[in-house]
Parts: C-alpha cells; sequence; structure tokens
C-alpha cells in the first residue's frame, strides 16, 4: 500500500502540473518510524519545492506510530494528537493551496481531519471530507485566514484515525500577460478640496497594482503613489492642489507572464475645485445630518462649517424642536485644539452648542474657543442632551473653535445654532414682541415670555412662561429694564393656543375685532396695555403686537389692564388719541406708538423727527 501511494503521488505531481498544480511539499511516514523517549513534537524533514517539516505530537500515550492495514501510520487517538506541517524560511501557505491528506479511520465508521491555523485551535478550522478503515486521499483548500501562515495542524474530528502522509499542492502561476477589462473613464472628474473620490479598474492576470500621479496628460514624468497597489485608489483633494488639474493612472503586473508582464490603464484627469473658505455666518442652523458619514481626518469645510479630526456617524437625537440623525464626534485631544468644529461670526449674536458625553458614567468637557481663549464650556456624564450657550457681543469677525479639553475624552456634538435675532426691553422692563423665526427662549437669564389668554376686571391672564416661540407668534416678554436680549434659533415649533395677542398692523381701530384692542404703553415707570378708543386709528409696528380681546374684561369705566395681575390704580382713562403728554399722530391722522423720522402732530403741532 506505501508503494501505491508513493506512485499515486509521483503520478498526482506530473498530471496536476499538466492541470496548472505544483506540489511545494510531501511527507509519506517511512516504515521505521519510531516514537520519540519524551512527550513533544517529532520533527521529520520533508521534500518538495519548499523546504519544511512534518511533525507529530504525543502525549500520554495520545499518538503514536503503529501499523494499520499493513502500513506504518501515525495514529490519533486523543486530542492532544496532532500533525504539525511547517514550511521554513519565509515562506508562507497561501489561499487555495490544497491539503492532501492520506489517512484511514480505525473503526468501522467515517472518519474526517480538521485543518487549524494553530495547536487545539478551533479560531479558524477547515473539516474534510469522510471514509473507513481505507488508505484514501482527501483535500481541503486553504481559505484566507491561512494565508501568509508558516505553520498548519492537522487533527482528528471526532474519532481515532491513522495519517500515513501529507502534501501541499498549489495552484501553478498564471503565465498570461496582464488584462485590464474595465478601465478608468477618460470624462474629466470635478472634486472639491478635501473631497475624495474613487477610481477603479478590473485586470486579469495580475499579481500586482501601482498608481501612479501626474500634473501632465502623460505617464513621463509621474509618480509613483505609495500604498496604492490594489484594483481601487481614492484621491482626496489636498489643499495644494486646489484649482489645480492632476492625473491618474495604473500599471498591472504579471511576473509570472511569458510574454508582456504589464499593462497600463487609461489616463484619469481630475479637476480640483476652489480651495473653500469659512465665510461669517450671524443666523445660521448647523445640523451634522448635513454630512456624510466618515472620519475627517483633514480639515474639511462645507457650508461654512469646518471639521478637522472628527467623526461623523449616525445618532438620533432630538431637542428644542430640531431632529437631528447624525453627530459629530470629536476624540480625546492632549493639545485641545487639533481635533476641532470651526466657524465664524462677525456681529452680536447668540450661540448655541448641543451635545453630550461620548461615555455614558464618564463626564467629558467640550469649550467654545474665540479669540485664543476658551469663553464657554459645558460638561455632560449621561447620554441626556446638555446645552451651552454664549452672547458674542462684538462687531468684529471672530473663528469660534469647539473641542474638547486636554484630558477629556470623546464629546458628541449634535447640533450648533448663531442667531442674531434680539428683542430690546425699554426701560418698563416689559415689551411686545412678532419673532421672525423660531426662537427659544427658556434658557434666557432674566428674561420669560408669555402669550394673553384673556383678561379679568383690570387684569390680563398670562400663558406660563413658554419655552420656545414659533415664528409670527406675538407674544409679552419680560426682562431687565434697558437690556437687549439674544434670542437663540429653534427647530419645529407649534403655535400658542389661546393667544389673543395680535401681529402689529397699521390702522388699528378702536371697533376692530370685537371692539376691545389694546396697546402696550408706558405709565411712568410701569407697562399697561390701554384700550383704543374714539373714531382715530394707531400704527403698531409688525414686529410688535397689539391685545384684542373677545368681551370687555368686565370693569366698568377701566381702560387699562395690568401686566401683573394687579388693579393700576387709574379708574378711567381719556382717549389715548386725545392724550397731552408727547402723543404723536400721522397726518392721516393715526397715532404711531414708535415714531421714526418723519413728519408728525404732537399736541396739536406739526413736529419734525429727525
Amino acid at each position: 500500500m506505501k508503494k501505491l501511494f508513493t506512485l499515486l503521488t509521483l503520478a498526482l505531481v506530473s498530471i496536476g502540473s499538466a492541470w496548472g498544480d505544483d506540489e511545494i511539499f510531501s511527507y509519506t511516514i517511512p516504515s521505521t518510524a519510531t516514537d520519540a523517549s519524551t512527550e513533544g513534537w517529532m520533527d521529520n524533514a520533508a521534500s518538495g519545492t519548499i523546504s519544511g517539516t512534518c511533525s507529530f505530537y504525543h502525549k500520554d500515550g495520545k499518538g503514536y506510530y503503529a501499523d494499520f492495514l499493513e502500513e506504518k501510520g501515525y495514529c490519533l487517538n486523543g486530542n492532544d494528537a496532532s500533525v504539525k506541517v511547517t514550511l521554513t524560511g519565509t515562506n508562507t501557505f497561501q489561499t487555495n493551496d490544497k491539503v492532501i491528506v492520506s489517512f484511514a479511520a480505525n473503526g468501522t465508521s467515517n472518519r474526517s481531519f480538521k485543518v487549524r491555523t494553530g495547536y487545539k485551535s478551533n479560531t479558524n478550522e477547515l473539516v474534510s471530507s469522510e471514509h473507513k478503515n481505507v488508505i484514501e486521499e482527501a483535500t481541503v483548500s486553504l481559505t484566507a485566514s491561512f494565508n501568509g501562515l508558516s505553520t498548519i495542524h492537522i487533527e482528528r474530528n471526532g474519532g481515532g484515525m491513522y495519517i500515513y502522509g501529507v502534501r501541499i499542492v498549489r495552484p501553478s502561476a498564471d503565465k498570461a500577460s496582464p488584462e485590464i477589462t474595465t478601465d478608468l473613464s477618460t470624462a474629466p472628474l470635478d472634486v472639491d478640496v478635501n473631497i475624495g473620490t474613487t477610481l477603479s479598474i478590473v485586470a486579469e492576470h495580475v499579481t500586482g497594482y501601482q498608481w501612479y500621479r501626474n500634473s501632465t496628460n502623460s505617464t513621463t514624468g509621474a509618480e509613483a503613489i505609495e500604498g496604492a497597489n490594489t484594483p481601487s485608489y481614492t484621491y482626496t483633494a489636498p489643499a495644494e492642489d486646489a484649482e489645480n488639474t492632476v492625473y491618474f493612472y495604473c500599471v498591472v503586473t504579471n511576473e509570472n507572464a511569458t510574454s508582456a508582464k504589464t499593462a497600463t490603464s487609461t489616463i484619469a484627469q481630475v479637476n480640483v475645485g476652489k480651495l473653500p473658505t469659512l465665510s461669517s455666518v450671524s443666523q445660521k442652523i448647523f445640523n451634522p445630518s448635513d454630512w456624510d458619514n466618515k472620519e475627517y481626518t483633514v480639515s474639511t469645510i462645507k457650508d461654512n462649517l469646518e471639521i478637522c479630526n472628527g467623526t461623523v456617524d449616525d445618532s438620533n437625537q432630538s431637542f428644542d424642536g430640531f431632529s437631528v440623525t447624525k453627530r459629530i464626534k470629536l476624540n480625546k485631544d492632549e493639545e485641545g485644539t487639533s481635533k476641532y468644529v470651526k466657524f465664524k461670526v462677525d456681529k452680536p449674536c447668540v450661540i448655541t452648542v448641543y451635545g453630550m458625553t461620548g461615555s455614558n458614567g464618564n463626564e467629558r468637557t467640550l469649550a467654545m474657543k474665540i479669540g485664543g481663549s476658551d469663553v464657554k464650556t459645558m460638561s455632560s456624564s449621561t447620554y441626556d442632551m446638555a446645552k451651552m450657550t454664549y452672547v458674542y457681543s462684538e462687531t468684529s469677525e471672530a473663528e469660534v473653535i469647539l473641542h474638547t479639553t486636554e484630558g477629556s475624552g470623546t464629546f458628541n456634538v449634535y447640533g450648533i445654532t448663531v442667531s442674531n435675532k434680539n428683542i430690546e426691553i425699554g426701560a418698563t422692563g416689559w415689551a411686545t414682541y412678532v419673532a421672525d423665526a423660531n426662537v427659544v427662549v427658556s434658557d434666557i437669564e432674566d428674561f420669560e415670555a408669555y402669550v394673553v389668554t384673556g383678561a379679568s376686571g383690570t387684569a390680563i391672564t398670562k400663558s406660563e412662561a413658554l419655552e420656545i416661540i414659533k415664528e409670527g407668534e406675538p407674544i409679552l416678554v419680560k426682562g431687565t429694564p434697558n437690556t437687549t436680549f439674544y434670542l437663540p434659533l429653534a427647530g419645529t415649533v407649534k403655535a400658542q393656543d389661546g393667544n389673543l395677542l395680535k401681529k402689529g398692523a397699521s390702522g388699528v381701530k378702536a371697533d376692530d375685532n370685537a371692539g376691545f384692542n389694546y396697546v402696550l404703553v408706558a405709565n411712568g415707570t410701569k407697562a399697561e396695555f390701554q384700550r383704543i378708543v374714539g373714531s382715530g386709528a394707531i400704527d403698531v409696528p409688525e414686529n410688535k403686537a397689539y391685545l384684542a380681546l373677545t368681551s370687555d374684561p368686565g370693569a366698568s369705566g377701566a381702560r387699562s389692564l395690568d401686566l401683573e395681575g394687579n388693579v393700576t390704580g387709574i379708574s378711567k382713562t381719556e382717549d389715548v388719541r386725545s392724550k397731552k403728554d408727547d402723543v404723536y399722530y400721522d397726518l392721516q391722522g393715526r397715532r404711531v406708538l414708535y415714531p421714526t423720522k418723519g413728519l408728525y402732530i404732537v399736541n396739536g403741532k406739526k413736529v419734525i423727527m429727525k
């Protein structure tokens, strides 16, 4: 039988070469083989085009040489027994190498063997076909998990078995000349700085790829791109290539070809756009959902937001009317500013940042840097949304940089807003306002906003303090006197129910609506709503509001309404058009609460406002 196995091996080597396979390793257990006196590996030199050893491991009687079926074999009768095949020198196993083992079951049941990447390791293993107690060969083709290894292990799969020999057969080299079957497009590609574009080819009969770059549409003088050795190459345009044209091509090689060993692709032309710059913003919502998922290892600008060394990935969150599907992860940064989000502002505004820690239970800190110094920080240790606001009061341009503080870990940024929306509150501490954008008012210090839902006697009825105001919603606001408040932008907002305030308009008359219309005026140091009476009309600016009650508040003769819910002490007021203390009317006889430049009638006289 041993002679038959040897002849079969020689025949297969000869025929295998004709089929395109080469035997690189062969070992047959000789009839004189004997066990070592101590447990461990018994090494045996193998033959073949690649040198190596075939080793057998025995321990406590598990694994030994014995005659079986009239031939010398090695018995795998326990889990400790193993056969190790080692390629020496720099040689390694390759994907698709065939491991051919001659073996027999030591009983009447079918047996098979396993090929593993390590001794008694089941991380990666391949199982052969089965046969009974007859000496036959079974073949296993190695997968990519074995590529590059110098050693493999052959072990039993279940019951005992005898191994008589091991061969390694490798598919012979492809000797055809390389051929590019799908080439690069000749149509020019337009890309922006820091945006990647992938160039790809498809080729056959190839052992290697090399991409080249040139400044001209030629292969002459081109430079090989280090590490670009696959069928695809992704070019991310650096800043130095802005407003230039670069050219790329690939050379494919087959070192085993008997004739032409290389083939060259067509040349791809890539036109790089202008270098993006940050323009200042005064009203803006920066939403990470607008960005592609990836790690931005170089500074990248999109829509006036710059990200450097941050990662955008999926994460759903909702806050202040916004809903986002992505976040910007700013990772740990010992230097403080090399990983950042940046934008510019150039006028007074309020900046709001939403975010949270990148590790639940671990506190992380995000800082806002303006003019080289951190002006505000935000800390978070849970997966609850945190918020940071800062009012920039200068009129000059400044860079705003968001970065993790030194020693802090990952911080996730979910949204940034910049808003120059503001309201000025005068000496009384009260004002009406109609926002021209959705705004957040819940976190503004010493500031509250309400809608008016009714009136009783001599006082109005206000809502609870509002958190968010819808664009176009008339509101009543209270705040520190003689102060300008900046209002952060909000997302989707619902209108308030039961609001009796109306947006300002020209020519508001006493008998409009239900006939109970009031305007906000100053009465000394206090503010109050006074009823419009008489036949005249009043202009209320569109960004202000007036109160339109649906019925008489019920105080006989009372024509002013207190804002704090107290009686004002005025039992009866005069017609607001006929008061003699600095009441302004236009030339059509309509009262003007907020006069600007122009000609007015005051106390019966014409007055020019400059």
